[in-house]
This record gives structure tokens, sequence and C-alpha cells, in this order.
């Protein structure tokens, strides 16, 4: 992978889910940009050759959205990957850390998908009254729905139209978060 010549190899504080030198580094890691790996190259390859928070901002950088990444803390991990890969119907990616573990949301930050993470440990507490975060329902807030209690969890706020925005909804989730869900029109 080419950086630019202005990236130092001096350790910087970024504000960012991927600041965790130690937690990115770990195996798999970077499976979730795959844009970000050279043909032929595995992702362990790429993995060991960072090595300062410079170079997984450099990384970051590569995705342009507003937001890059969000985190939804999870008491149990097992347990909030399992609730919402019922509700979803998704698959996630697990990665282990010393201090933390996650598991990783289907992304594509190559072509504009926003990455996304439950988190264990690492001082991640669950909340209903933090920032609000939306999953976008690819328009099965319904089916979504119908899954939400037998998965753990409760409707907080039911689908409701917010105009030529779609429909928003509220669930806490198995781990005590309130999180948003997000319907397109």
């Amino acid at each position: 992978m080419s950086k630019p010549h202005s990236l130092h190899r001096r350790a910087i504080h970024i504000d960012t889910a991927y600041a965790s030198l130690d937690f990115f580094t770990r195996p798999n890691a970077l499976s979730i940009f795959p844009a970000l790996i050279p043909a032929g190259q595995h992702a362990s390859a790429l993995m060991h050759s960072i090595h300062t928070y410079e170079e997984i901002a450099y990384i970051v950088k590569k995705m342009n959205n507003a937001i890059n990444c969000f985190e939804i803390p999870a008491v149990k991990l097992d347990r909030a990957r399992k609730f919402y890969e019922e509700i979803l119907k998704i698959e996630f990616q697990l990665i282990e850390g010393k201090r933390m573990r996650a598991a990783f949301f289907p992304a594509d930050p190559a072509n504009g998908k926003v990455g996304a993470a439950l988190m264990e440990g690492g001082g991640f507490v669950p909340s209903m009254e933090r920032t609000m975060v939306y999953l976008d329902t690819r328009k099965k807030t319904d089916e979504i729905f119908a899954r939400v209690e037998a998965a753990g969890g409760q409707i907080v706020l039911p689908r409701m139209s917010i105009g030529q925005s779609g429909f928003m909804a509220h669930i806490k989730d198995s781990e005590g978060n309130k999180v948003g869900l997000h319907e397109s029109l």
C-alpha cells in the first residue's frame, strides 16, 4: 500500500474507533477494508505493516463519509452479536484484543458504506441516553420488529413517518442500548 511521504512514524492520538493500535492489529482486523488490501496480499501482511496511529488514520481517511464508523457498547459481546444477527439477518466478523473484543458489522468503506462494531471491554458502557445511532433497515423495518423481542430486545418507539426522509423507530437492544432504525423511501 502506498502511503503519502508526509506520513511520519511518530504515534499521535487519533480520536477514532480505530485508534487502538493494539486492537486494530489483531488477526483479521483489516479484512473489513478489502479495498485497501492490494490484490494478492492477505490482510495479515498489511496489518503487520501498520506501526503508528498515523497509519491507522491514513486508512480511516480512505472512507469518505461524515461518519466513518460507530461503536455500540456490549456487556456480553456474544449475546449482542446474536441479537443483531437475529434481527438484521447479517453476520459479524469477530476480533479479539487484549482488553476488548469487537464484532464488526458488514461494511464496504471503499464504496461509501460506513463501518460499525459491537464493542465489549475497554470502558464501553451501554446506554439509553447517549448519541443515537440509526441502522439502515433496507426497507425491512416490519420484519426486524417481528424479531426484536424474541431476540431479547424491546421496541421503544414504533415505526413512524418522518416525511420524505422515510421512517424511523427506536429499539432497546439486548445490552440496554437505545438504537434507531431508519428506512428510506
